[in-house]
């Protein structure tokens, strides 16, 4: 008999819905005369940058439906003798365009008999209720609501013909999920994205123009900003990720710019927090870890994919001990500065200029050495070799020699990535608190994964 397991079924469904929000389109089944949404099958899984791109390529190919993805509406993980086996993943569309013989239908249409899946007729009469009703849940994104493009799409199209420019394309989406929403602008004077970030993010737009004025170059230049709608305007910086080069030296050169970008904002870390960063200096830090990690409601507790009853006591019981090594590591004195908190290898970007560092929303002030956490996670998944992240520490730990000894370093840098366990998980908790329950699918992996790597790193510390 075979080991060999099949890989993971990926099935997507889409809920097309007219501007209204008031009509889907629907797909009669020849054999069974039941209705079927537009549905596809991913042979693996999709990575989060081009999910949007590709959603909306595969329906153009597909169905001839030029479309934007509102959001992520149903999502279920399927088990089979408690293994992960299948995704059934159901996306809400809104349709901009082509050539369709699909029939567009009401509510007073849909009742679960006429579906071939009848889970699909109740999740269009709930989102066909909401729009009716404007009965939106709480903690949806801005972008996840009919309207928001046509907003932003005139915002940015007024804001190119101000400066005598011609947009030479459709305005493109490239990314909508809890976190963020982005989209591509093609001009007469290059390409713009227009990055908007949720209220809980509101701040972003605010210090992202004072990172400018203190990293001019090694972070997005801005050209304009709606801040009570989280909106900021950007220009192409024309950049390579890091992930994607083979040449592990640049991964070693990128973490030691990083640091040396952090020793330059050391002077400016109350101005930083005014802007609002927030504030995750060690002396609070271990409060903070406390009132997160104490919580029972984050960690999926009898559920396949969560945390088992021992894990969870064992997570309790590992707060005084993360308070105690955060007064360790701050005891070596090393001065705090900023975190960008996303601060991997698909977040750097190499360009004719230098790095450009993007994507500050998780921004905060801390100990320097708990930016360097996500970063080793980006060297696992490129498998970059045994030896990288001794490499990687060499690079990063090189400017601070100005502050302490080396072997000081390294164990700073020790306590630090797994201080850093806990700070993700932080930054998990605080978009929990602030986005609607059916969303905490798209985060909640999270928790448990820097839960069970916080777990192992205490065993081998």
């Amino acid at each position: 008999m075979s080991d060999i397991k099949p890989p993971i079924k990926r099935d997507f469904y889409a809920i097309i819905t007219n501007a209204s929000g008031d009509r889907v389109l629907l797909i009669e089944d020849e054999d069974s005369n039941l209705w079927v949404l537009p549905h596809w099958e991913a042979l693996k899984a999709i990575h989060p940058s081009v999910f949007n791109s590709w959603v909306i390529q595969t329906l153009r190919e597909r169905y001839s439906l030029e479309t934007i993805v509102i959001k992520d509406y149903y999502f279920q993980r399927i088990f089979e003798n408690n293994e992960f086996r299948a995704t059934h993943r159901v996306l809400i569309l809104q349709l901009r365009g082509g050539s369709t013989n699909l029939g567009w239908h009401g509510m007073s249409e849909i009742t679960p008999q006429k579906f071939a899946n009848p889970l699909h007729a109740e999740l269009i009469q709930r989102w066909l209720l909401e729009n009716s009703t404007g009965q939106i849940p709480l903690g949806r994104m801005p972008w996840a609501r009919l309207g928001w493009f046509e907003k932003a799409e005139k915002w940015v199209t007024d804001f190119v013909k101000a400066q005598n420019w011609q947009i030479t394309a459709p305005i493109e989406q490239r990314k909508s999920d809890v976190i963020s929403a982005q989209l591509k602008v093609s001009t007469s004077a290059g390409n713009l994205y227009l990055k908007a970030v949720p209220p809980y993010f509101k701040d972003e737009p605010v210090f992202g123009q004072l990172l400018e004025k203190l990293l001019p170059g090694e972070v997005p230049q801005i050209l304009e900003v709606e801040a009570s709608k989280g909106w900021i305007l950007m220009t192409d910086f024309k950049g390579q990720a890091v992930a994607e080069f083979s040449d592990f030296s640049v991964w070693e050169a990128a973490v030691r710019e990083y640091a040396n970008l952090q020793i330059t904002c050391i002077p400016y870390v109350e101005e930083l927090l005014q802007a609002g960063a927030r504030d995750r200096r060690l002396k609070i830090l271990g409060g903070q870890i406390e009132k997160v990690l104490g919580r029972d409601d984050l960690w999926l507790v009898g559920e396949t994919r969560g945390l088992s009853q021992e894990e969870l006591d064992q997570l309790h019981a590992a707060i005084p001990h993360l308070q105690a090594l955060c007064l360790e590591l701050a005891a070596f004195g090393l001065p705090e500065t900023i975190d960008s908190g996303d601060f991997h290898a698909h977040n750097v970007a190499v360009t004719a200029k230098g790095f450009v560092f993007y994507d500050w929303s998780d921004l905060s002030v801390t100990h320097p050495f708990l930016s360097l956490n996500p970063f080793r996670e980006s060297g696992e998944d490129a498998k970059a070799g045994p030896d990288y992240w001794e490499k990687l520490t060499r690079a990063y730990l090189e400017p601070w020699q100005k502050f302490l000894p080396q072997a000081e370093l390294e164990r700073a840098l020790q306590l630090a990535d797994l201080i850093g366990c806990a700070s993700q998980i932080l930054n998990y908790a605080w978009i929990h608190d602030n986005i609607e329950s059916e969303d905490y699918q798209a985060i909640d992996g999270g928790f448990i994964y820097f839960a069970r790597k916080l777990l192992d790193s205490l065993k081998n510390l």
